[in-house]
């Protein structure tokens, strides 16, 4: 296995490039062998290694709770090493923002550095990688399974109270099923897109919508699709959008979010837009045949703030683009 960094702004303007394969990949940037700055890298770069293999040898590395950026800082490792070394191969192993890394637990990086053989500059072990690529690691895992559903993306999970040690609710596009024991093998933040009605730094419940209702009637999906029925809107029957503001530790504030209704061909069917006031109540403004980009209007009809008259209307304008290749959805409200 081979490592390589290019960073910006470790000894200077230009970017710094290095690799560690050979001595002629070290010194890539002739220039590096004049620089005092690199040469100090190279030097903690060697420190490190015998300090965190002597502490994993020892098993005294079991003992260091701090983050890594304060034993960083307690060792005197300089910010070269750090930003030029370190970081990088840690947040490429890991694929972690590198400022995550340092509150990372040092005493389990020390174990695995030493445990992979990444602190050594000589007789480093020899890696390999399976023919074909690790989709063959999953094509084996699913032969031995009795019930294998690939191309089934799961829409959310949530907990169930008849299974209350692990299991849940498994929602996908063809229902639910309810399951003994749930395994989540994807990154944190899609398990953390997956979970709701649950505590969470951001957590969504949908007790906070609609009427309420609880998950057992259908829930707040179940509740839209009812209110659509009611008014007539019988071809909405593609995906559902909700663009609303998540709990921020178990509090919610949301005083407007929108629904977004579409048919089974994609296109924009209704919008919905769920207004909450300051005295905990809801009211629910139903825009019929909305198009993107194009304004809808509503009588106001429901005392929003002690601030402001229940009088006028509503002039939403819904606008749909792409930044970056990522789509964004982007509501605008104006009231007389």
């Amino acid at each position: 296995m081979s490592f390589s960094v290019q960073a910006k702004g470790v000894l200077g303007a230009q970017a710094l490039e290095w690799s560690g394969s050979n001595l002629d990949t070290v010194f890539a940037q002739r220039r590096n062998l004049v620089r005092p700055r690199f040469w100090h890298m190279l030097a903690d770069l060697l420190r490190f290694n015998r300090r965190a293999t002597a502490l994993a040898r020892s098993g005294a590395d079991a003992a260091l709770a701090q983050p890594l950026g304060d034993w960083l800082e307690t060792e005197g490792f300089g910010a070269e090493f750090r930003e030029g070394y370190l970081l990088p191969m840690l947040g490429c192993i890991w694929s972690c923002p590198t400022a995550q890394m340092l509150r990372f637990p040092v005493a389990t990086m020390i174990r695995f550095c030493h445990n992979h053989g990444l602190l050594q500059i000589t007789r480093r072990p020899q890696w390999w990688t399976v023919a074909g690529g690790a989709r063959h690691y999953v094509q084996a895992i699913v032969r031995g399974l009795r019930d294998a559903r690939l191309a089934t993306p799961v829409l959310r999970i949530e907990r169930h109270p008849a299974q209350p040690r692990g299991g849940g609710r498994i929602h996908t596009a063809s229902g639910s099923e309810v399951f003994d024991r749930l395994v989540l093998a994807t990154h944190s933040d899609q398990a953390l897109a997956l979970a709701v009605n649950r505590r969470a730094a951001l957590s969504f419940y949908e007790r906070d919508h609609g009427d309420g209702r609880a998950v057992a009637a259908g829930g707040a999906l179940g509740w839209l699709e009812e209110l659509l029925q009611r008014e007539g809107i019988a071809d909405a029957d593609g995906e559902i959008w909700l663009q609303t503001y998540p709990r921020v530790l178990s509090y919610t504030f949301r005083p407007v979010s929108f629904w977004y209704a579409h048919r089974h061909d994609g296109t924009l069917r209704a919008i919905v837009a769920e207004v909450n006031n300051t005295f905990g109540e809801r009211h629910c403004y139903l825009l019929d045949a909305p198009r993107w980009g194009a304004q809808a209007q509503a009588h106001k009809v429901f005392h929003v703030s002690p601030f402001c008259r229940v009088e006028g209307g509503y002039r939403f304008r819904f606008l749909r683009t792409w930044h970056d290749g990522v789509e964004r959805i982007v509501a605008r409200v104006e009231h007389d």
